[in-house]
């Protein structure tokens, strides 16, 4: 591995989180304005990123808001599964 190589990693590593923190805000801005539709699918995307609490409870509750209670379940599951101390 050369600097460069370490470079180009850190950089990508760096652009992942300010995407995931845009997601993360977008998320929140849907939920906040009842977009549910919508914040669930941000949060899916937070969620192909990698395990994520966090995502897992607001996509949770943007499923509930729709309706799909079962889904919405699965996900609180996961969620606590994830951070069983959350106090969420």
């Amino acid at each position: 591995m050369t600097f460069s190589d370490l470079d180009n990693s850190a950089a990508s590593a760096a652009s992942t989180i300010r995407l995931k923190r845009a997601l993360v805000e977008q998320a929140i801005a849907h939920a906040t304005t009842a977009h549910w539709a919508d914040a669930a699918e941000t949060n899916r995307k937070i969620l192909e990123m990698g395990a994520d609490a966090e995502a897992e409870n607001r996509l949770a509750k943007a499923l509930w808001e729709l309706g799909e209670l079962g889904a919405a379940r699965e996900h609180y599951q996961t969620a606590l599964a994830l951070d069983p101390t959350s106090r969420i």
